[in-house]
């Protein structure tokens, strides 16, 4: 569970991270290979690939708004 940042600024301008909750699976050399996030104004997830301590390629998925039809 990660705490609200209400004056953080974000990538996309604006400010504020609401309260998250995110799942990590860490690799056996410390990085996180795979997250999972959740807030009530969006959610992602990351896929990693590491070679030798270097990120070698990642695929991000993100959706943010509270204005999208559930589908």
């Amino acid at each position: 569970m990660l705490p609200a940042l209400p004056a953080e600024k974000t990538p996309d301008g604006t400010t504020g991270y609401p309260e998250s909750v995110e799942l990590r699976l860490i690799s056996s050399k410390g990085g996180p290979n795979v997250k999972l996030a959740a807030s009530e104004d969006g959610a992602g997830l990351s896929l990693v690939a590491e070679s030798e301590y270097v990120q070698t390629g990642y695929v991000q998925i993100l959706s943010k708004g509270t204005n999208l039809p559930f589908i």
